[in-house]
């Protein structure tokens, strides 16, 4: 039943402030539910059309989306991966491949990260249909580790190898690419995060302005920003 004692509350305004936190905290939930929706899902591609026939599709039909599960063994042995040549390197052989990728892996004491990555990561590639070779750069003795330096001296020791890489993928060893539809490729309009969505922090981007994990940049695009910070020393916030 109505009842007019309420009504008259509602009438001088008792409740306005409280009604207006009510509706605050809903638009605040649903604009935040939307950010980490487009968060979590801005590693889509659209395909610009500027390949022909002959180039890979951005998305063939091998890939397998997030069906296969990562199996966290106690103990892994290094494995030779079917198709990788000598040095790390792949490319698709029905087509051909969209860009010259190299992919940058900074590395300090984490062979076991770094078997379990290339376990997985060189059959995403290889699914997804990418020219690919693989950069483990490694920082020497013991002192304070300086990830920008080495990752900037392994993209200039990839192009002596090959001057037609176009894309640099920086690659964190410690994390692994749950789903193939998170296309390795650089977009030429701007660099692309690749892991703004990880597991233990619960699929949510926690830094709005700092990207880290793993970064996909166009030669072009790593000049610009004159490639990693060589004055960041030790672990925390190395990010471009």
């Amino acid at each position: 039943m109505f009842n007019r004692s309420k009504f008259r509350r509602l009438t001088r305004n008792e409740y306005i402030p409280e009604i207006i936190i009510i509706i605050s905290i809903i638009i605040i939930i649903h604009f935040c539910d939307k950010y980490y929706e487009y968060t979590g899902n801005q590693y889509i591609l659209t395909d610009i059309n500027d390949h022909t026939d002959e180039h890979c599709p951005l998305y063939p039909s091998t890939l397998h989306g997030g069906e296969n599960d990562i199996i966290m063994s106690e103990s892994i042995e290094w494995s030779d991966i079917p198709s990788v040549q000598i040095g790390g390197s792949y490319s698709p052989t029905d087509c051909k491949s969209r860009e010259d990728l190299a992919i940058i892996i900074p590395f300090r004491n984490r062979e076991y990260h770094l078997k379990l990555l290339l376990k997985y990561l060189h059959p995403l590639l290889q699914r997804q249909k990418r020219s690919y070779q693989v950069f483990v750069v490694e920082q020497m003795g013991n002192v304070t580790f300086n990830k920008g330096i080495i990752m900037n001296a392994a993209y200039q020791e990839a192009l002596k190898m090959r001057s037609t890489f176009n894309c640099f993928i920086f690659h964190d060893v410690d994390l692994l690419p749950e789903n193939d539809y998170n296309i390795y490729e650089c977009d030429p309009k701007t660099p692309r995060h690749l892991s703004p969505a990880v597991d233990e922090l619960r699929y949510v981007l926690m830094y709005n302005h700092l990207v880290g994990g793993v970064l996909a940049l166009s030669k072009e695009q790593f000049l610009k920003v004159n490639g990693w910070s060589n004055l960041y020393w030790g672990w925390g916030v190395s990010k471009i």
